[in-house]
């Protein structure tokens, strides 16, 4: 028997283009109404790739300002797929409270050191840091 204990699992439910997604105890359902995206109005597993992404920036963030003593007193980070012409592309939006510019650009420069995310992804698409302080 394969061991599924670390698996992703998805399981359709209802109409097409819904299902449950378990990983362990947690569980969120994609393709659902009540979850709402810009383009079409439902979440799509892709927006999963950037839930991903903004949470692992978000620690290699944390992570990296405590290593480099900058003080980092809040933090915001967003990120949303881009269209341009036919590319498509994922911008970053780190708000930081505490550091300065200087600062700032240094935790940019460790979270794309540390985060095993967008590693995985920057070699497909093309992503993006605004930084807003």
């Amino acid at each position: 028997m394969t061991d599924l204990s670390g698996a992703v699992i998805a399981h359709p439910i209802g109409s097409q283009n819904c299902a449950i997604v378990t990983y362990r105890d947690n569980h969120l359902m994609v393709g659902s109404p009540q979850l709402r995206d810009t383009m079409t109005e439902r979440s799509r597993p892709s927006d999963l790739l950037l839930a991903a992404l903004v949470t692992d920036c978000t620690f290699a963030c944390q992570e990296s300002a405590r290593e480099l003593g900058v003080l980092l007193t809040s933090m915001h980070t967003t990120a949303q797929w881009e269209r341009t012409n036919s590319d498509q592309s994922i911008r970053i939006r780190l708000a930081l409270t505490g550091p300065d510019q200087q600062q700032a650009e240094r935790l940019v420069c460790m979270i794309k050191s540390h985060s095993q995310t967008y590693n995985m992804l920057q070699a497909g698409v093309d992503i993006e840091f605004e930084i807003v302080l």
